[in-house]
């Protein structure tokens, strides 16, 4: 198993490696991972401040078979223009505070077949004023004593949209 750290907060990463110490070895050859990130983002006047705090999880069924698991957490806050134009005379435009926080989440599971790579992914995201749901299915097939691969495949997405001041959701559908 592999563990992977990336931080810029020395005491999260400090944690995340003392708690990789105690977990169990494989002996297997197939490798299973584990990562957690935390990152941020202030400008200087102080306006703006993005946090995100990321872990995926990666595990191997045997040499064909692996499952991926990503989880996201994010939030911003800060003053943002109020999208009014500046008063007459001024070239200052309006501010209002904001804060919103978005969580998301993917998984995909793939399996190798003797010539064909099939990978099933679902998606969610959800913030205060959107939600957004996917899922795909994408095969890779070797051909040509696997010089040559073909990549097929489907997605969809269903998104959910709050626009605000009008109270009402507009509905979104891609494939």
């Amino acid at each position: 198993m592999t563990l992977r750290i990336q931080s810029t907060r020395p005491s999260a990463a400090l944690l995340m490696a003392t708690l990789g110490l105690g977990l169990p070895r494989s002996t297997a050859r197939a490798e299973d991972a584990i990562s957690y990130k935390w990152e941020t983002y202030r400008e200087a006047d102080g306006r703006i401040k993005v946090e995100t705090q990321s872990g995926s999880a990666e595990h191997n069924f045997g040499t064909d078979t692996q499952l991926k698991l990503t989880g996201t957490i994010d939030a911003i806050a800060g003053a943002t223009p109020t999208g009014e134009p500046a008063p007459p005379g001024s070239d200052q435009v309006a501010m209002t505070q904001m804060h919103d926080r978005r969580k998301a989440w993917s998984g995909d599971l793939s399996h190798q077949f003797p010539r064909v790579n099939v990978d099933v992914g679902l998606a969610n995201s959800r913030e205060s004023d959107y939600v957004s749901t996917g899922a795909s299915v994408n095969t890779l097939t070797d051909f040509n004593q696997k010089n040559t691969t073909l990549l097929a495949g489907l997605a969809a997405t269903n998104d959910d949209v709050k626009i605000f001041y009008q109270g009402i959701y507009v509905k979104k559908h891609t494939s």
